[in-house]
């Protein structure tokens, strides 16, 4: 059985790529598959339309040292075979100066090999084996591409979820079994999750008291809404709140309000899958859990309802670039 990284050496190697660069820049017509996208992994120059179509490096540049626009010009002697010039000052730069592929110490086409890797889950040491990168350069651009979704859930921390029913409640990651063995990294998740339109918040909090739930519950619920909540004793103000309603269910007595219905299922579901990604790394260091948390705020919002997976990584990388440019200016 072949490896993918077998099957681009053949496929390269008796020249069968037909898939022409229109179907990458066409984004209706890209299929989300590792065949479709096989020649963004392998052809340079295909690989620097794909950034360009995609917003990964800047159309503008502005000189470092006279701050005069720079011009884009062809330089054959340079791998990527442009470059910004300032006729100014007489300086160059690289293309991709300034994006998140400057410095790079692997090509283009491999970044973006471990993008796709990274979208489809796989783990480290498998990615390094299929792409023939290092174990230790891979760990550094998941990192990357987490602290990416790390900084478009801040961006967008702004908009609040709610307007009808939202369930929300909080979980221990790395809790002991039976409260027994070692004291490990503690940290408590609080979050929410709407009914009507599955739009998701979590985010680590320092600890579970009303004054600390209460103020997250106003950043990220919209005023009128309806909140279920288990009874814990720090969602009791609730009851008396003019800007929400308030729903519980006793999880002593019932998983659902025999009364309403009312139940915190939807958001127990997430905690579940949000602990999967603990069991996999088997343990998360406590500096870490923000932005694998920000990972999984970012699958579940985005990357679960995008028709490419892939593209919808590469506008996630874009779209970083360009919030980081805004608030440079």
């Amino acid at each position: 059985m072949f490896t993918v990284k077998q099957i681009i050496i053949i496929l390269n190697k008796y020249n069968k790529l037909y898939v022409k660069i229109e179907k990458f820049t066409n984004k209706n017509e890209r299929k989300d598959n590792i065949i479709s996208i096989l020649p963004i992994f392998i052809k340079q120059y295909i690989a620097i339309n794909f950034t360009i179509q995609n917003n990964l490096i800047y159309t503008d540049m502005i000189c470092d040292k006279c701050g005069v626009h720079m011009n884009l010009i062809n330089d054959t002697s340079r791998k990527l075979g442009k470059k910004w010039y300032c006729y100014n000052c007489n300086i160059s730069r690289s293309i991709l100066y300034g994006s998140v592929l400057y410095c790079a110490k692997i090509s283009i086409e491999k970044i973006f090999y471990l993008l796709y890797c990274w979208v489809y889950g796989y783990s480290c040491k498998l990615t390094s084996h299929e792409t023939d990168v290092h174990i230790n350069t891979v760990t550094y651009y998941f990192t990357l591409f987490r602290n990416a979704c790390d900084s478009f859930v801040i961006s967008c921390n702004k908009c609040k979820i709610g307007g009808k029913t939202v369930q929300i409640d909080e979980t221990l990651i790395c809790r002991r079994k039976f409260n027994v063995g070692r004291v490990l990294n503690q940290v408590w998740i609080f979050g929410g999750i709407c009914i009507e339109d599955h739009q998701f918040f979590c985010l680590p909090v320092i600890n579970r008291t009303t004054e600390t739930l209460s103020e997250e519950i106003k950043n990220y619920i919209l005023p009128g809404t309806t909140i279920i909540s288990d009874c814990w004793k720090a969602y009791d103000y609730l009851n008396t709140s003019n800007e929400y309603t308030h729903l519980t269910v006793d999880h002593s007595k019932n998983f659902v309000n025999p009364v309403d219905g009312s139940n915190t299922q939807t958001i127990e579901r997430m905690w579940r899958e949000l602990k999967k990604i603990n069991k996999k790394y088997e343990g998360i260091p406590k500096n870490k859990i923000n932005e694998h948390v920000s990972e999984f705020i970012w699958r579940y919002n985005i990357l679960k309802n995008a028709k490419n997976k892939f593209i919808a990584a590469v506008v996630l990388i874009a779209e970083i670039q360009f919030l980081k440019v805004k608030d440079m200016e």
